[in-house]
């Protein structure tokens, strides 16, 4: 549920997992137990080499909860090294412990820690591009949510936009540290995202997994393409 097989983020910057779309969580068949990269891997399941995070630094005690470990693997990947799957492994995590599912604080940091995120990681170009069409989503999201009377998640949309503005000056340094330490192009990252609107998928063309969503050639070509873009000893292990 947690950490599923393995996380990917689409390019406007909404995280899913291999096993689990939105509120859509597939029974195990055995369907993931292939290894493969990933954009990035659960907290809870995740092994990491010292000398990287000495490189890309740990987790921003700034995101306070969520979010946090997808951060940290989308700066490993603009350092130039790769997140892979370890299907043998098995971890159990209790899920949702820290806050629950469906409050104010949980809906809050998920919203606004993504925008810091993409704030963070992006490229100047992408960042234009990318934000402006996210802004649009995260209008919709508050429309949606005040048409059926979701106050909480309304209130936790405004909150986090307004928390974005008020702390640009914050932001805008954590991005330039980020950059300065950045040594791979975009392009090079955006062939591990998922390259459609995740939202646009799931609601409008029904795909509700991640088989449906990725074929098996697409996947393989993709991981073959990444391959040969990245150094092959830098390379991150992760079980999940």
């Amino acid at each position: 549920y947690a950490g599923a097989a393995g996380g990917m983020i689409d390019k406007y910057g909404y995280p899913f997992l291999r096993g689990r779309v939105f509120d859509v969580i597939e029974k195990d068949y055995g369907q993931y137990d292939d290894p493969c990269d990933l954009f990035w891997a659960s907290g809870a399941a995740i092994f990491l080499r010292a000398e990287i995070l000495k490189e890309t630094g740990l987790l921003d005690d700034d995101f306070e909860y969520h979010m946090e470990e997808i951060d940290l693997c989308w700066r490993i990947h603009l350092a130039g090294y790769k997140i892979r799957a370890v299907p043998q492994g098995v971890v159990y995590h209790y899920g949702g412990g820290t806050l629950p599912t469906g409050s104010y604080r949980k809906l809050y940091l998920n919203h606004r820690n993504n925008l810091l995120m993409m704030f963070k990681n992006l490229s100047a170009g992408s960042l234009i591009k990318r934000l402006s069409v996210r802004f649009t989503l995260e209008g919709v999201n508050a429309c949606v949510a005040l048409v059926k009377g979701q106050w909480t998640w309304f209130r936790a949309i405004l909150a986090a936009h307004l928390w974005f503005w008020l702390h640009l000056p914050l932001m805008i340094r954590k991005r330039r540290d980020v950059q300065k330490q950045r040594k791979v192009k975009d392009e090079v990252v955006f062939l591990i995202m998922y390259p459609r609107s995740i939202v646009f998928d799931y609601f409008i063309r029904k795909k509700r997994t991640y088989s449906e969503l990725i074929r098996k050639k697409e996947h393989t070509f993709q991981n073959k393409r990444i391959k040969k873009m990245h150094h092959p000893d830098k390379i991150i292990k992760t079980k999940i």
